[in-house]
């Protein structure tokens, strides 16, 4: 083989190699990528999984600042004040509180159905649909409160939890 052309950025990228085995040259061009959108697209073109998918760092950072919301709201106003406000808010955030604060979702729930109130549910969270189709997000995100993993994945927790 006289060369490799690859495509990133606009820019086509000529590169002399002498390799037999493919794989060998895959690994070696990887070394030389250096960031994760780079990285991505290299995977991509070569018919691979990508290893830093988009929404695994949108939903993290997402999640991780609910919770640390959640931990300094709690502190200042106390969880009961603070799951109102935030059952108030949007879907991720009434997402955020059925996953790490049951207990109080489900008792706020209940007292505002009650009253006739409806308030954002989480099965219209975008992130709900996100975590039923990529289980390895959502044991990313139970890391952030230090939750057990599970190897079903989302849907066994919600049925869990609903119960």
């Amino acid at each position: 083989m006289d060369g490799a052309t690859q495509r990133f950025s606009g820019e086509i990228q000529t590169a002399d190699f002498d390799y037999v085995d493919l794989e060998e040259l895959f690994y070696n061009l990887e070394w030389h990528l250096c960031s994760k959108s780079v990285i991505n697209s290299f995977y991509k073109s070569c018919g691979f999984a990508i290893p830093y998918p988009l929404l695994h760092e949108q939903g993290t950072k997402i999640f991780r600042s609910l919770s640390h919301k959640w931990e300094q709201q709690s502190e200042c106003f106390g969880p009961a004040a603070t799951v109102k406000y935030l059952h108030k808010q949007e879907e991720t955030s009434t997402f955020y509180l059925f996953i790490f604060q049951n207990d109080w979702f489900a008792t706020t729930t209940l007292h505002y159905l009650q009253k006739g109130q409806y308030l954002p549910q989480p099965e219209n969270s975008f992130w709900w649909q996100i975590f039923q189709q990529d289980h390895t997000l959502y044991n990313k995100v139970l890391d952030i409160k230090g939750h057990l993993h599970t190897s079903e994945g989302f849907d066994t927790g919600y049925v869990e939890a609903s119960t």
